[in-house]
């Protein structure tokens, strides 16, 4: 197996998260208003994937808010349609 095969995939392994820094002047710098959260992106824990979305309190703290995110939904070709 090559190195690149047994990388996790971040915010879709279990134990694993993703984040994007949204502040102005770093990372991608979608904050557009300051209600906005400064780090957004998804944890996976206990087999289930979560939304994050993290404020910078000060230089020394962020806190945040954590939503599950909604189950997947069968695909279509799994139906039997009646």
């Amino acid at each position: 197996m090559s190195e690149q095969q047994n990388r996790p995939k971040f915010g879709q392994d279990e134990l694993t998260m993703s984040l994007n820094d949204k502040r102005p002047g770093s990372g991608d710098g979608q904050k557009t208003e300051d209600w906005h959260a400064d780090w957004s992106g998804k944890l996976v824990v206990g087999g289930k994937t979560y939304y994050a979305n993290l404020y910078q309190k000060n230089d020394g703290w962020i806190a945040g808010k954590l939503k599950a995110a909604p189950a997947k939904k069968a695909d279509a070709a799994d139906e039997i349609p009646f």
